[in-house]
């Protein structure tokens, strides 16, 4: 499966804005393995609430953050939820 330089960017760019968010809520030394589902949760309560993204943004953005939690191998704490936005 090729995907593109646009996309390679995106994914990067929200990851990103994931991990600027997590370190802000747990300080600047924070891992992945410091996010716990709550602040998984958190998270997505961030992205709806604060900054208002339609639910098909905020659904990417989560995946993302999934994605980048098994490449990494890591414990991926969203793996339980947080639930899936349906579009209004």
């Amino acid at each position: 499966m090729w995907v593109s330089t646009r996309n390679v960017e995106e994914n990067r760019l929200a990851w990103a804005k994931f991990v600027k968010w997590a370190r802000g809520q747990l300080g600047e030394g924070a891992h992945l393995e410091d996010v716990t589902p709550e602040l998984a949760l958190a998270y997505s309560r961030h992205l709806r609430e604060g900054e208002h993204v339609p639910a098909g943004r905020h659904n990417k953005l989560l995946t993302i953050a999934r994605v980048m939690y098994r490449l990494a191998g890591r414990s991926d704490p969203l793996h339980h939820g947080p639930p899936v936005c349906r579009p209004a």
